[in-house]
């Protein structure tokens, strides 16, 4: 892409298979641009063996390695079907983790169960909108990273607090 728009040429110019002789040509010509992109070769094993975490690592190694099974398109719809379903079981837990206690404090009184969940599918399905933006990635580990751990401590620490204070430390 870089060298694409260093040159400014055509969209559909530069294909996996001319790329070399591309490169060589621009490199002949023009190997002060060529320098100045800091282009870098596109090696799987190298980029596996620099230790890949976070949410990229299934997406990774797993159908690296679904591609070396037989049937394997068999295999990848299984795989991502499977991660479908481990979201929306998830997802299950979440909501009824906000659903229960809206209900159980009657901010909404006269909503039935069903639009309270569905207002709140709604709003969760909004705000999730934010992780498929050209950012999402960025935006995923801001709150994998922040909004994770140090709140989750917050809640426990509260919990402990709350719980010793109702039942007393003795009990």
């Amino acid at each position: 892409m870089a060298l694409v728009n260093a040159f400014d040429l055509p969209e559909h110019f530069l294909t996996e298979n001319n790329y070399e002789e591309v490169l060589q040509h621009f490199n002949s010509t023009s190997p002060d641009i060529i320098q100045g992109l800091n282009l870098k070769t596109c090696d799987l094993q190298q980029f596996l063996s620099q230790g890949v975490e976070g949410t990229g690592l299934a997406f990774i190694v797993f159908t690296e390695a679904i591609t070396k099974m037989p049937v394997s398109p068999l295999w990848s719809i299984l795989f991502f079907i499977m991660l479908f379903c481990l979201g929306l079981s998830t997802m299950f837990g979440n909501i009824e983790g906000v659903v229960v206690p809206l209900q159980d404090l009657n901010i909404f009184p006269k909503w039935p169960k069903e639009v309270l969940t569905g207002v709140t599918c709604i709003v969760c399905f909004t705000v999730a909108l934010i992780f498929t933006q050209r950012s999402g990635n960025y935006w995923l580990a801001l709150f994998d990273g922040f909004a994770g751990s140090i709140p989750l401590l917050v809640i426990a620490f509260c919990e402990m607090v709350s719980v010793v204070y109702i039942y007393g430390i003795d009990r």
